[in-house]
Order: structure tokens, then sequence, then C-alpha cells
């Protein structure tokens, strides 16, 4: 099973980190709102909770990061993900006939 990192656990990221928990794959979440932070350690105390991005990028067990930010940040984080040799899935929302519909931007092999 693979290592996932969430990145932004807010309005559509809470859900993700719950469905990753579920499965047994959460490895850590990174949030820069500190009082999230805190809840999130509460919440998942097997996980990995962090605030900074970098230290994400420089946990050696994970194997793929879903971002799930604010759109404008999305671009600069999925670069150095990729960068980083990790897997990087972006997830984003989009209001279509008044629902949300979550789709993945791109995809991209881990690099060994």
């Amino acid at each position: 099973m693979p290592n996932i990192a969430v990145v932004g656990s807010g309005y559509w990221g809470k859900n993700l980190v719950r469905n990753f928990s579920q499965i047994g794959v959460l490895y850590a979440i990174c949030d820069c709102d500190n009082s999230r932070v805190k809840q999130l350690k509460d919440d998942y105390p097997d996980v990995n909770v962090v605030a900074a991005f970098f230290e994400v990028l420089n946990m050696d067990e994970i194997d793929a990061v879903v971002i799930a930010t604010p759109a404008e940040y999305h671009y600069q984080m999925a670069k150095e993900v990729i960068l980083s040799g990790k897997r990087s899935e972006e997830h984003t929302s989009e209001l279509q006939s008044h629902s949300f519909i979550s789709y993945a931007v791109f995809c991209l092999k881990k690099k060994k």
C-alpha cells in the first residue's frame, strides 16, 4: 500500500484525509492553520501532522502527495512535489449543475 500525504485539510481536503485514513494509506497531513493542525493531531494520532509543506517533501516514506489547497497554490506545490520525485495528485473542484465534481488534473509516475 502506498503512503499518502494530503496537503490542505479544509473544505475538500478534510474529506480526502478521512477517506485515505479509512483505507489505511494516510501517512501525513499538512495544513498551515495551527488550530486545524492541533485538531488533526487529536483526530489522527497515528498520522504525521505538520504545518510546513517542506516537511512533507522531506519525508522519504511518502509515495504520493494529494494537493487540496486553494487553486492558486496548485502549480507551485505540484512542481515542488514533482521535483522531489514523489507522485502528485492535484485535486480541485468545479461548480457544475449545482454540484461539486472532483477531478484529477494530472498524475505523474514516481521517479525512481
